[in-house]
């Protein structure tokens, strides 16, 4: 009922760092509470409100935040957060780039950060989900699992938003 999930976010419009050049992301730990009654539509607008105050601070690095909070550290763990979601939007490319055609691939990794990492890439008509997990904690079969799942739980609630959260499905009867 209650977990962290951490959320990337560039940091990049921070004040100072204008002249910085490379792939600057921090971590946001999102720490989510889910109650069973509550209306799935509840639970997006907290988290929506929960990631627009996080973006709010992105500047702070997700190391200042372990410093501040005295995290022991574990190095066979992730520190705090140890699932990641992502979604990666679709290009925007009208006017100069209207002529250019773009696709999002994604570079294959030997390594995991988190235990679990799931990015969502916006393609044009749709969704497509990639996972990457530590194989050490979970097998293909499991990670399947969870997709079906994540289906599942979309299509039900993508149907009634005002679905209890305690009352969506986790399998489908399908």
């Amino acid at each position: 009922r209650d977990f962290i999930v951490g959320v990337p976010a560039a940091g990049q419009n921070s004040e100072g760092r204008e002249r910085l050049v490379g792939h600057a992301v921090h971590l946001l730990p999102l720490r989510i509470e889910v109650h069973p009654e509550e209306p799935f539509k509840s639970l997006l607008t907290r988290i929506r409100s929960a990631m627009l105050d996080a973006f709010d601070h992105q500047g702070y690095t997700f190391g200042s935040l372990l410093r501040k909070l005295v995290v022991e550290r574990d190095a066979s763990r992730p520190t705090l957060v140890s699932v990641m979601f992502n979604v990666d939007q679709l290009l925007d490319l009208d006017g100069a780039f209207a002529a250019l055609q773009a696709e999002i691939r994604s570079n294959p990794r030997a390594f995991e950060n988190f235990d679990l990492s799931v990015n969502v890439v916006q393609e044009h008509g749709g969704l497509r989900g990639e996972w990457q997990y530590g194989s050490e904690l979970f097998d293909g079969r499991t990670i399947r699992g969870w997709i079906e799942s994540y289906a599942t739980i979309l299509n039900q609630v993508c149907r009634d938003l005002s679905m209890p959260v305690g009352r969506v499905e986790l399998v489908s009867d399908a």
